[in-house]
């Protein structure tokens, strides 16, 4: 096929020394069209024969090629993603894990681990319970969060649901919508016979008052896949109002975590690894920015009844912010009583907990926990739930 598509090629080029009027040029580029076609069907037949690291080797490493095309598009949908439309979900959901500076992503094997690492919940050996409240912003926002993880042969499942609540908005409006603020106007009232004229000057008036809030349902699903390698995901369904509009979105977290040695791990998380798109009521759309963290955690014991776990994350970001540590610390007495400390994003933070016979409570106060926080005001959180 080859051979009779090249002998094509060179009777093309014998006609284009004396072509006919129009015809050259055309004759030419079909016979070297046929040529690569040729060429392509030929080699394809080749790969179809061949085992598929050999196929890697002729196309050219197809694997990197594979993951250095994921990364573009990442990148590329990273472009159009909207700048801070996912730090409603930055709160944090266990106080155990703020106390520890939130540095959490290679140590968490509670329910909260789905929210910073969902291949953690593979680690988790009983079916455990977690509820948490804490109040931002003295007291403005509230943050709720409820988990379930179940277990399985070299797997688990999760279910999570996260709420955030600004209640009590005041939305206004002008007295006098037709008029702009401030301008002064005569306000005429009739009472049966009466007539009465008042100058006002048009300010604004609480016309209703609403709740804002951020719904997130996620399913999680983790794998033992080799020995020491885990992996998960979580699947998120995205409900926001601001009392005023709302919008509904869908989204996709992943991650892994790798036991190096007994006590000792590496963790990874992408957050809105597919930009989480939410389509809001009023015709517009934002897209999450993925949020990537690495983290190592190594526990220590001291002596018989006392433990130490020691973590470090890195976390970046896609918004043109600095990549920021998170750092964190736990003692633990007997599996009774703890005591930790950490920063997070520079932060202070540290936290107290205590478990008896499967329940658990736990404690955490953080200095500032948002950045660029003109007012620095102090979040505190309160956690419990069961292992059972």
């Amino acid at each position: 096929m080859i051979q009779g598509a090249k002998s094509k090629v060179q009777s093309a080029k014998a006609e284009t020394r004396n072509p006919k009027p129009g015809q050259g040029v055309q004759v030419m580029m079909n016979a070297e069209c046929g040529l690569r076609n040729a060429e392509s069907i030929h080699r394809l037949r080749r790969l179809r024969r061949l085992p598929i690291c050999e196929i890697c080797v002729i196309c050219g490493r197809t694997p990197g090629l594979r993951i250095a095309i994921l990364l573009l598009l990442l990148a590329c949908s990273v472009v159009t993603a909207t700048r801070y439309a996912g730090d409603f979900e930055e709160l944090g959901v266990s106080a155990r894990a703020v106390g520890m500076g939130s540095a959490f992503v290679a140590a968490g094997a509670d329910p909260s681990a789905m929210y910073y690492n969902p291949a953690a919940s593979a680690l988790s050996e009983q079916r455990s319970v977690l509820l948490m409240h804490s109040e931002n912003f003295g007291g403005l926002v509230k943050n709720d969060f409820a988990s379930l993880i179940l277990p399985a042969q070299n797997s688990a499942y999760g279910l999570g649901l996260l709420h955030n609540g600004v209640f009590g908005i005041k939305l206004t409006e002008l007295r006098r919508p037709d008029l702009p603020l401030g301008a002064e106007y005569t306000d005429t009232t009739v009472n049966g016979a009466e007539t009465t004229f008042a100058a006002r000057i048009n300010t604004p008036v609480v016309s209703r008052t609403v709740n804002a809030g951020d719904w997130l349902l996620y399913l999680n699903y983790a794998r033992a896949i080799t020995r020491g390698v885990l992996v998960g995901g979580n699947a998120k369904v995205i409900y926001r109002t601001t009392g005023a509009s709302s919008c509904f979105g869908m989204g996709l977290d992943l991650g892994a975590t790798v036991v190096l040695a007994r006590d000792f791990n590496v963790g990874l998380r992408v957050r809105n690894l597919t930009t989480s798109p939410l389509f809001w009521d009023t015709r517009t759309r934002e897209s999450m920015d993925p949020r990537p963290v690495l983290g190592l955690a190594k526990g220590f014991t001291l002596a018989r009844d006392h433990h130490v776990l020691v973590s470090i994350e890195a976390e970046g970001n896609f918004e043109g912010l600095p990549i920021e540590e998170n750092l964190g610390a736990e003692y633990r007495f007997r599996n009774l009583l703890c005591g930790r400390l950490g920063f997070h994003r520079g932060n202070f933070t540290f936290g107290l907990g205590g478990e008896y016979r499967g329940f658990f409570l736990d404690y955490a106060y953080e200095s500032a926990p948002y950045r660029d926080a003109g007012d620095p005001l102090a979040s505190q959180r309160i956690a419990g739930g069961l292992r059972f």
